[in-house]
């Protein structure tokens, strides 16, 4: 976070301020599953008509905090993907990279 002591949710705030997106705004940072959590929550804005796509941005600063939780340096990394139902993609002329089949949590195995 390049916001020292404020709100995890800036992030979110800022992509959807400088891209001018509209609508539902989350920061989802809850360990190791918030990737697949914010994919999750991005298909359900849009299956629950809150959305017509949604843009899911991850990332993950190389800092002393990460390198301490890892145990061993890390990279700074970010990784962007917009998500919306396939008839809309084929509208556009253009087929869907992959497709969400499912999504489960457990709990872990102890």
């Amino acid at each position: 976070m390049g916001l020292p002591q404020t709100s995890s949710n800036v992030i979110a705030g800022w992509v959807a301020i400088r891209y001018g997106l509209r609508g539902p705004n989350l920061t989802v940072c809850n360990g190791v599953t918030s990737g697949l959590d914010a994919v999750s929550w991005a298909r359900n804005l849009i299956v629950a008509g809150r959305a017509e796509a949604a843009v899911v941005v991850g990332v993950e600063p190389a800092n002393d905090v990460v390198t301490k939780l890892l145990g061993e340096q890390s990279t700074d990394a970010a990784v962007a993907s917009v998500l919306e139902p396939a008839d809309a993609a084929a509208s556009r002329g253009t087929r869907p990279r992959a497709t969400i089949a499912g999504y489960a949590r457990a709990s872990p195995r102890r």
